[in-house]
């Protein structure tokens, strides 16, 4: 039976720990994204190879993403994402909800220093739906309102409405000093935190998958010159299981004709661990 891990995002608990913000990626900008990734991968292998890499700029008409010029020689980049299926969606969506809960909170002395855990009942669905905005503020407004600014603050599990009972599982307030952390944008606004952060993968069963759709209709691609293949990854997700998403991609690489000549992960939870993938040249 293939085993199954839940990785816990850090951004989704609180504690005596200090939270250090992910590395950010300038996810609007795909010119910008792309050239970025192309330069460490190139500038670490100008390094451990002593190359000359040269040129690097981005193919208004990819494929592939990327040029740069190696030895007088032009060589295409293409560049593929890993994630968990349907992550950057759900992560949007609980931004949202959680931008919109904060904006109807009636803050001051009584919502300051407040961690407030929100479980869903289905942590780990594919999809993920919630419109519960209004009636989660309503039952956070009258928590702070009655209790907020109580002496001595306690945890508590609230009490939640009928309209929520079917997309919540539980609400927890926890009283934390919240001095510096840069999750919330005003020292009088809760931290709010939902579950759904966190991620279930079965590296056996998941990433097969991933691989196919994401490298399987790269091996389509019908190359004019030299290109090599960046895949990489900066969810935290994949952070743990890293050895295990490296043995998928090559096998992926020993059991696929992919046409690039030189095939690359990289592990953007350590800065510049990069992983070469070493396989007879494609006819």
């Amino acid at each position: 039976m293939a085993t199954g891990y839940v990785v816990f995002d850090l951004s989704a608990m609180h504690g005596n720990a200090t939270y250090v913000p992910p590395l950010a990626l300038p996810r609007n900008d795909k010119k910008s994204l792309e050239v970025g990734l192309a330069e460490i991968l190139l500038q670490s292998l100008a390094t451990a190879e002593g190359i000359e890499v040269t040129g690097i700029r981005h193919n208004p008409k990819d494929p592939p993403d990327v040029w740069f010029d190696l030895n007088g020689q032009t060589i295409g980049l293409e560049i593929t994402e890993l994630l968990p299926e349907n992550r950057l969606e759900r992560d949007a969506i609980i931004r949202q909800v959680r931008k919109r809960v904060l904006g109807k909170l009636k803050t001051g002395d009584n919502t300051r220093d407040w961690v407030v855990t929100v479980m869903l009942p289905e942590d780990y669905a594919s999809k993920l739906r919630l419109r519960c905005e209004d009636n989660l503020a309503d039952t956070l407004n009258f928590f702070f309102a009655e209790t907020g600014s109580k002496a001595p603050r306690s945890v508590a599990n609230l009490i939640l409405p009928l309209e929520l009972q079917p997309l919540i599982r539980q609400v927890r307030v926890e009283p934390w000093d919240l001095t510096d952390d840069p999750r919330i944008q005003r020292r009088d606004e809760p931290l709010l935190i939902f579950t759904a952060q966190h991620t279930f993968v079965v590296p056996d069963r998941d990433f097969p998958k991933l691989l196919e759709e994401r490298v399987g209709r790269k091996r389509r691609y019908d190359l004019a010159g030299d290109t090599w293949l960046l895949l990489w990854s900066n969810h935290y997700a994949f952070g743990p299981l890293k050895d295990d998403l490296v043995r998928h991609i090559s096998a992926c690489v020993d059991q696929h004709c992919i046409p690039h000549q030189r095939i690359f992960y990289l592990h953007l939870h350590k800065f510049g661990d990069i992983t070469e993938f070493k396989r007879d040249q494609p006819s």
